[in-house]
């Protein structure tokens, strides 16, 4: 929520960045973001209910929350 950013004394906007990249056999997908941060299984919810993964892909998660 903006209020709870500007009260944290930051901007009222976010800043969330989004880099991809094909390392080893493997699609890395990377979230950045400068506030409180991502929930991966949110993220994981909305990726399938949009339909770019399935629910019994094998996904990881490693490293997340680095």
């Amino acid at each position: 929520m903006p209020a709870d950013r500007i009260t944290a004394g930051k901007d009222e906007t976010a800043i969330i960045s989004l880099n991809t990249c094909y390392k080893v056999g493997n699609i890395v997908i990377e979230t950045i973001d400068e506030g409180k941060g991502t929930d991966p299984g949110a993220v994981l919810g909305k990726t399938i209910i949009k339909g770019l993964v399935s629910a019994g892909d094998n996904l990881t998660n490693w490293p997340a929350n680095q």
